[in-house]
């Protein structure tokens, strides 16, 4: 609010310097109007359709989104990154789903989200591999749940050719038998953790071409962040705003 004295004698003058501040004021303190728009247009490296408020100095996105960016990968072919889901009040919520698609590979990877932090759903899928020598029919997946930002309850995956499944307490601490079963990677061992609620209390693997049992740690954690971090988290990072991101590390106490 403009505090004005005037002390000129001229009456308008005064008026004039009255009418000055007043529209000024006006312009200072007008709300900014709180409806819904709509965007479409340029948007990083690619075009994106998004709903959003306007705010002061921002926009606040506030509604669906979505994104898609088309590029030519190595080997000269077309490549797509797809990007679909809802905001509140800038922060990512609900179901998003990510897309990454070239000729020999499709990756796909669904996240839920509460106020922007991993919650609920977590699921990747990738159908072929990053070179031409890899199979199309070559498949490998995480699928858990997610509650704030920490897997929670059964967590399986096929990475690298070995089969992961665990699971997680409700604080996101390993719990119970985790197993990876890597006889699939020409290596015919089988590993075994056994945790609770985040202590280790054994831990060993077995040799299916003897049968013979070694006292020794495998890291089955380690793989696991290696996979989400190589894997899951860049596609994640295709549209960083509004939300967390899971490196794929696995709390113990």
């Amino acid at each position: 609010m403009w505090n004005l004295i005037l002390v000129n004698k001229d009456k308008s003058l005064n008026m004039f310097i009255l009418d000055f501040f007043k529209q000024n004021n006006k312009i200072e303190n007008k709300d900014v109007s709180n409806k819904t728009l709509l965007y479409k247009g340029a948007y990083k490296y690619g075009h994106a359709t998004y709903e959003y408020v306007n705010s002061k100095y921002f926009r606040i996105f506030n509604g669906k989104f979505s994104y898609k960016y088309t590029y030519q990968t190595r080997t000269k072919t077309k490549g797509e990154e797809i990007v679909a889901g809802n905001y509140t009040n800038n922060k990512k919520t609900g179901l998003w789903e990510y897309k990454c698609h070239e000729k020999n590979m499709k990756r796909n990877l669904k996240v839920e989200y509460i106020d922007g932090i991993q919650s609920g759903v977590y699921e990747y899928c990738r159908k072929g591999g990053f070179y031409e020598f890899e199979h199309d029919d070559n498949e490998t997946y995480i699928s858990t749940v997610m509650k704030n930002g920490r897997p929670v309850g059964k967590l399986k995956a096929f990475i690298c050719n070995s089969m992961v499944v665990g699971e997680c307490d409700l604080s996101g601490y390993p719990d119970g038998t985790w197993y990876m079963d890597m006889a699939n990677d020409k290596k015919h061992l089988v590993c075994y953790e056994i945790w609770n609620h985040g202590l280790l209390d054994e831990y060993y693997y077995i040799d299916t071409t003897t049968g013979n049992r070694y006292d020794e740690k495998m890291d089955i954690f380690v793989k696991i962040e290696c996979f989400i971090k190589y894997e899951c988290y860049p596609i994640e990072s295709i549209i960083k705003k509004g939300s967390t991101r899971w490196h794929g590390d696995i709390i113990s106490r």
